[in-house]
């Protein structure tokens, strides 16, 4: 915050600009989670001053290093009340968006050094997902029951894809279930030239954003939010450059 020592602003002071930040803060660790660098940028933070700065992860990692560590503590306590080492323990299912933070895993992984951290079901989704499957064993319901039951699920009709460079990805199937959330890397080669991202309908073009000053082969890291009110929310990022683009663009189903 020393940018706003010269203005004697504290954008702490005030609720609106706080609140600012911590959304641009909470942005900045997601992304943080898949890439090494995130660029922090925001608007008017305080005062009609704007906020920027790019935040590396061996930053954000040494910053909340205490706070993982607090919560790593209860680890060993777990083990002992189960009369367990900490050599048994041979498998982990991790749970918890803030498990999606490498350095939170790796301090896990520290202190039981012979599990398998299991991360194949998403750790956001991974409690719906098992109290789902546990639901069903409960109550004694079978993948048969559940395709014959006549339940209504609004769906998206076309395929949405994402044009970056040469590169076409898939983004969301045709009939994928509204909301869904995808995450994907896109290769760049740039050539020294800007390219336009474009987000196509069935290969109709919906929206357009020309990436310019990104590093040459490189990945760019994308995030999309199909919302139930017709709404695609768009995050594009790279490791050199930070945020690229983040839109909301309507999209009627």
């Amino acid at each position: 915050m020393n940018c706003f020592l010269r203005y004697k602003l504290d954008p702490r002071e005030s609720k609106r600009s706080f609140g600012k930040l911590l959304s641009a803060a909470e942005q900045s660790k997601h992304i943080l989670s898949t890439m090494n660098s995130s660029h922090v940028f925001v608007e008017s933070l305080c005062e009609g001053v704007d906020f920027s700065t790019n935040v590396s992860r061996a930053r954000f990692e040494m910053l909340v290093q205490t706070h993982i560590s607090r919560l790593c503590s209860p680890i060993q306590e777990c083990i002992e009340k189960g009369g367990f080492t900490a050599g048994a323990i041979d498998k982990l299912i991790i749970v918890g968006g803030s498990l999606r933070m490498p350095g939170f895993q790796q301090a896990v992984k520290d202190r039981l050094p012979n599990a398998e951290l299991l991360s194949s079901v998403s750790p956001d989704e991974v409690i719906a997902v098992g109290a789902a499957q546990q639901a069903a064993i409960m109550a004694d319901i079978g993948l048969t029951d559940v395709l014959n039951s006549a339940v209504p699920v609004s769906c998206l009709p076309e395929k949405i894809s994402l044009k970056v460079d040469l590169t076409d990805v898939t983004v969301f199937e045709p009939y994928a279930p509204v909301p869904s959330f995808s995450q994907i890397n896109v290769p760049y080669r740039g050539n020294g030239l800007p390219k336009p991202a474009q987000i196509c309908k069935n290969n109709e073009v919906i929206f357009e954003k020309t990436l310019s000053d990104v590093q040459d082969n490189t990945d760019i890291s994308a995030r999309f939010l199909l919302q139930r009110d017709g709404h695609l929310a768009i995050s594009l990022s790279s490791e050199s450059k930070g945020e690229l683009v983040r839109e909301i663009v309507p999209f009627v189903r």
